[in-house]
């Protein structure tokens, strides 16, 4: 993760060099992350950026269909306004932890206050935050 993400995905070749100019352009005129204004321009689909966000940062994706099937004890196992000031969405609970999705894997900040606040381990996959919210 040396890089910044719309290099990488250049260098992937998930989008051309024109198209990563028109997202960041999209980006400073409209605001919103570069994936959404990927997705939102038609450059990519939300799961192929769920993909790329998972091998950009070394996390397992979270499954984007799992938005409308997170189960009632995950959403109570973390608290609602820590899942809002870190964008994370609680997708599992079980023995091991919590499982979150969130669009920034290394916001080790998050995870630890997430920990403190359900007293348990979190097992870390990501999203993009549009999909999140």
């Amino acid at each position: 993760m040396s890089m910044p993400l719309g290099q990488y995905l250049v260098t992937q070749g998930a989008i051309n060099p024109s198209q990563l100019q028109l997202a960041l352009e999209a980006q400073i005129l409209f605001g919103g992350r570069l994936g959404y204004n990927l997705v939102d321009l038609g450059f990519m689909n939300p799961v192929t950026l769920t993909q790329h966000l998972s091998d950009y940062f070394g996390v397992p994706p979270a499954d984007p269909k799992q938005i409308g099937h997170v189960r009632p004890d995950a959403l109570r196992a973390v608290p609602r306004d820590v899942a809002v000031r870190y964008g994370v969405l609680p997708l599992s609970v079980d023995r091991a932890g919590v499982t979150v999705a969130m669009s920034d894997p290394n916001d080790f900040k998050a995870i630890d206050e997430l920990a403190f606040r359900t007293g348990r381990s979190i097992k870390v996959r990501t999203m993009p935050d549009f999909l999140i919210k």
